[in-house]
């Protein structure tokens, strides 16, 4: 009986090789197959169990998360009797605190700081609001102020003195009318003479030059001669025009011609920078 179903089982073997390729690996493919779809089966469930997992510890979470935030809704809560407090405090600090200061004196970060403290605690106090606008007018008129301070600081630039002088002129106006201190106003009519003369000063400066350079060509054999001449010349131009006083009311050309006059006395038959610096100028 044994040797029976040796036979046979080396016979089924033996036909099994002998079918077709095609038709063996159907029959391997078909055997395959239902281990592939035992082992997907068993995947799904894996990450179907996981995705439920996944769910409950989202909803344990979602549901910290909500209790944090409503702890945190309480505190703030709890806050908004402190920020009227602040909001308060601040506006009573602000009252007056910026009147009367020179805008050449003001500081430009603390004048920020005070308009962004206005801005974030204005929806608890009224009177914020009205010091926010006030102080960002301030502002705008200490960066004006500003500006005119370094354009008389530096080189003549004939097309921004005529765009700045109008509005420091207008500003002018304006803390007149306000009636502002003569701490706040003076500085500014100062100021606004400078730039609206800045171009008559230029002009004046070269007229000078043009008179005291012929002087140095005509006694260009002897510099003590030269400078004699040269001196006179200056004198009687600021005798009879005030020519140094206007050329020297203006910052950069007072420096300019500080410069000019020390080149001229210690060698006025020598090359002069600032002069040629001035006379490059278009007023």
């Amino acid at each position: 009986m044994i040797q029976l179903l040796k036979r046979t089982a080396i016979l089924s073997l033996t036909l099994l090789l002998l079918l077709p390729v095609s038709l063996s690996a159907q029959l391997w493919h078909k055997g395959t197959k239902k281990a592939q779809d035992t082992l997907l089966v068993d995947v799904l469930q894996d990450e179907i169990a996981r995705l439920r997992l996944d769910s409950l510890r989202l909803a344990d979470r979602h549901k910290a998360d909500a209790a944090r935030i409503a702890e945190l809704e309480k505190e703030v809560a709890a806050l908004e009797p402190l920020r009227q407090q602040w909001a308060d405090h601040l506006a009573a600090s602000l009252a007056g605190k910026w009147d009367g200061i020179p805008y050449g004196e003001i500081n430009p970060d603390s004048l920020n700081e005070d308009i962004a403290l206005c801005d974030q605690f204005a929806p608890y106090n009224a009177q914020l609001r009205t010091f926010a606008t006030a102080l960002k007018q301030l502002k705008d008129r200490v960066d004006l102020f500003d500006l005119g301070v370094l354009i008389v600081n530096e080189p003549y630039n004939k097309a921004v003195v005529e765009d700045v002088a109008p509005k420091l002129e207008a500003l002018l106006q304006a803390v007149r009318k306000e009636k502002r201190d003569a701490r706040i106003v003076n500085p500014i009519a100062e100021l606004s003479d400078q730039l609206s003369s800045y171009g008559i000063a230029v002009s004046v400066f070269q007229d000078l030059i043009r008179v005291v350079d012929p002087q140095l060509a005509r006694f260009k054999s002897s510099e003590v001669a030269a400078w004699n001449a040269a001196s006179v010349q200056i004198e009687e131009k600021e005798k009879t025009e005030e020519a140094v006083s206007l050329i020297c009311q203006i910052p950069w050309l007072k420096t300019q011609y500080d410069a000019y006059y020390k080149a001229l006395e210690a060698k006025p038959l020598g090359r002069n920078a600032a002069r040629d610096t001035i006379m490059d100028l278009k007023p």
